[in-house]
């Protein structure tokens, strides 16, 4: 393909599975960064976005950032394979202001249209530069664990819920090296983050806890830890 002046597209390709059935139902917001309500959040945020289900990037002019009556210009960034949206502002977030987050006229790739969804935040009076720290428990090396024991990771920091994954926060049974089936689940303080095991682990069994990749509202990363503890019988 060629534009009207002779120049060539260099050509690409795309890939994509389609479902065992038709998608009827509209989209849904799962996660925002930060959430609704919050107070306190750093001015060099990028407010993100994340869908049920992948959407069609050309109805998004619905989603608008705005300060009292003034709407920011922010540039739009898709990943995830269009499921989460990143908002990019023009500058550093003006400190101490409420903030509304529209999101409007989204529709999916079936072609459901979601619901208006507004929220607000207000953010502080600085950005936030510094990694967040975290406490684990169980604590590293502790032995005679339940084992009906729920790991918590406790952050200095509110995190970005975007990126509180099974990939970022997972238990592995250190015998086998196989993952443990569970859920994550987030205090509303975006603070605590729980892996809750779906069923008893085994005795007298050493297993870690891997926290990687975390980022705290302003996306900055926290180190990452292999925690080690061992059940009782």
């Amino acid at each position: 393909m060629r534009d009207i002046n002779g120049n060539y597209f260099n050509g690409g390709s795309s890939s994509f599975t389609a479902s065992a059935s038709a998608v009827t139902s509209a989209p849904t917001v799962i996660y925002t960064n930060p959430p609704n309500g919050f107070t306190q959040v750093p001015t060099d945020i990028t407010p993100q976005i994340l869908f049920s289900e992948p959407i069609q990037p050309a109805t998004i002019s619905g989603i608008t950032l705005a300060a009292g009556t003034k709407s920011l210009t922010m540039t739009p960034s898709f990943s995830n394979g269009n499921q989460t949206l990143s908002l990019i502002p023009p500058a550093l977030l003006a400190p101490s202001t409420q903030y509304t987050l529209t999101i409007s006229g989204v529709v999916d790739l079936a072609g459901n249209a979601m619901a208006k969804v507004t929220q607000t935040f207000t953010t502080g009076a600085q950005a936030l530069l510094s990694r967040p720290t975290a406490t684990i428990t169980p604590a590293a090396n502790a032995t005679g664990v339940s084992k009906s024991v729920a790991p918590t990771v406790v952050f200095s920091a509110p995190i970005n819920p975007l990126t509180m994954t099974s990939a970022n926060v997972y238990l592995v049974n250190n015998s086998n090296s196989q993952g443990v089936p569970g859920t994550l689940s987030l205090s509303a303080d975006n603070l605590t983050v729980t892996f809750t095991p779906s069923a008893a682990l085994a005795a007298n069994t050493q297993y870690y806890l891997g926290v990687f990749n975390v980022t705290d509202e302003a996306g900055n990363v926290y180190g990452g830890s292999n925690t080690y503890f061992t059940t009782g019988p």
